[in-house]
């Protein structure tokens, strides 16, 4: 055997039985593709999973984003304290895991899986609409309730009293939150109408219902609860098409980066907890009853 084969063969024996006896180091590859024992720049593949978790364990508060919206996160103007039925539930999630919960930033909705990569905010914290596209980059916990998706019209526009088939059509004006469930549901059931599309950043359902209001659109897709809230405002500017009939149901839940299982688990926990104990149904029967059809409670997972 030639001296540089010999040498060769030594070195991956040496490799073969170092690795063996040392089964739990790490081995890397070089800039080259060679194997090494030396850690590449940047933190082990183990350490970029479980960062927002090893944050709120180490100091016991768990950091929420937020996004506004009426009865459930909102902000009072004098104290900059935020409030409403999501913030209380979070509370209660906070006492029953034993964290504190902190409200640092708020995040556009377009902006979440951003702020949880990235490690701003260790939850999104503000009822968001379950979705399947939206899962492919955040991890949704269990819905705490959900809410009923229903058409709306102007009062006095009779055009469309035929029902949702009359919706279909190219002439027909739908305002959506682009890239969101209103906008989905106008792809997926009604593809021949024009959508009119508002920025997803900040856009509200509220000024969804506005855009049907002024007549910039003909219908628009949200939560009967929301509609009450503008009704509260403009009286008899804006009616629903088909009470009762749900166009979508979503599941309203917190969030976390995909990165983040046991954190997932811990707030899942919470929030089964705070159910069983009845707590979230206090707080859900309390909103509902300030904006009727705002929530539909979750089923128990017991008699």
């Amino acid at each position: 055997m030639k001296l540089p084969a010999l040498v060769l063969v030594v070195v991956i024996s040496f490799f073969t039985a170092f690795i063996t006896v040392n089964r739990f180091v790490p081995v890397y590859l070089d800039n080259w593709g060679l194997v090494s024992l030396a850690r590449p720049n940047g933190p082990p593949p183990s350490d970029v999973h479980g960062v927002s978790y090893d944050h709120v364990v180490r100091t016991g508060v768990l950091r929420c984003g937020y996004q506004y919206w009426d009865n459930a996160v909102m902000r009072d103007d004098k104290t900059g304290q935020v409030h409403g039925a999501w913030v209380d539930m979070m509370e209660a999630i906070g006492l029953a895991t034993g964290l504190k919960i902190e409200w640092p930033m708020q995040v556009s909705w377009s902006d979440v899986g951003a702020a949880l990569k990235t490690h701003k905010i260790d939850a999104m914290c503000a009822g968001m609409w379950t979705s399947a596209a939206k899962a492919k980059e955040i991890n949704f916990t269990s819905p705490l309730a959900y809410q009923a998706i229903e058409a709306f019209v102007r009062a006095d526009d009779h055009h469309f009293d035929g029902g949702l088939k009359s919706l279909n059509d190219e002439k027909i004006k739908i305002a959506v939150i682009e890239n969101d469930n209103s906008d989905f549901i106008a792809r997926q059931e009604f593809p021949k109408a024009q959508r009119i599309a508002l920025g997803q950043s900040f856009a509200t359902d509220g000024d969804l219902l506005l855009e049907v209001m002024t007549g910039k659109a003909d219908v628009t897709f949200t939560v009967a609860g929301l509609w009450h809230q503008f009704e509260k405002a403009n009286p008899h500017k804006i009616r629903r098409l088909s009470p009762g009939t749900k166009l979508r149901v979503f599941g309203l839940a917190n969030a976390v980066d995909s990165d983040e299982p046991r954190l997932l688990q811990l707030l899942n926990a919470g929030e089964q907890e705070i159910q069983n104990s009845g707590m979230l149904d206090k707080i859900l029967d309390a909103a509902n009853t300030d904006i009727p059809d705002m929530y539909i409670k979750s089923s128990k997972p017991f008699p």
